[in-house]
């Protein structure tokens, strides 16, 4: 809305106040000019500081991502069978497990007639033996076989360690670089009785960077 006043009526132009007016006029002036150029001040660097910590949170954040793709996990198998199979894994007998392509061994696998030279069963009293066909869809939660598997079990995880190490491959598989089955399996290495029925429980394991190939101790 428009709003119109009279003008008021002339009076003699008073030249000492004048000055006095301009003075006060150029004062809130440059006070307003003082404001603006001190706010403007203030802003650029706040938008500057806001930019760079923007930025640096985003490269923080791939950075990460990043780390984890290589250092971290980086396929799964999931945890039944038909989980494994729809991410592509390979079940290898001699691990008793699913493992992602990704870090499996193939070749070493291959050099391992693991079906001819070894039985399994579905119970400990190995009154039962399990059909081969069956072993290799790996679908068994549990099996039961002998103390020579085991100890096979136990050095094919170390070649599996071996080959990866001295071919530069960056990714094993997380049992093979786990501490605990490295312990496990070289206590049971020096163990003379070897007669016991073995019992190994279906696992499903992911690709892990190995430590020695990012300039890192193993453990």
């Amino acid at each position: 809305m428009w709003h119109f006043f009279a003008h008021p009526p002339e009076h003699p132009k008073d030249d000492s106040q004048e000055p006095l007016c301009e003075q006060g006029h150029a004062s809130e002036q440059m006070n307003r000019n003082l404001r603006q150029n001190l706010t403007a001040s203030y802003s650029r660097p706040i938008c500057r500081v806001a930019g760079a910590l923007f930025a640096l949170i985003t490269l923080m954040i791939i950075g990460y991502r990043l780390f984890e793709s290589k250092d971290g996990t980086v396929y799964s198998c999931g945890t039944t069978p038909e989980e494994a199979v729809e991410r592509d894994c390979q079940f290898d007998m001699l691990s008793f497990a699913w493992v992602p392509k990704p870090c499996f061994d193939a070749d070493l696998s291959s050099t391992y007639n693991v079906y001819e030279a070894f039985e399994f069963f579905y119970h400990r009293e190995k009154s039962d033996k399990i059909p081969v066909e069956e072993l290799r869809k790996g679908i068994n939660k549990q099996v039961y076989t002998s103390g020579r598997y085991h100890r096979t079990h136990c050095t094919y995880a170390w070649k599996i360690l071996q080959r990866a190490v001295l071919q530069g491959y960056h990714l094993s598989d997380n049992k093979t670089l786990s501490p605990e089955h490295y312990d496990h399996c070289s206590y049971y290495l020096v163990d003379v009785d070897h007669s016991y029925r073995a019992r190994f429980t279906m696992e499903y394991l992911h690709c892990q960077a190995i430590p020695s190939q990012r300039g890192l101790p193993f453990w």
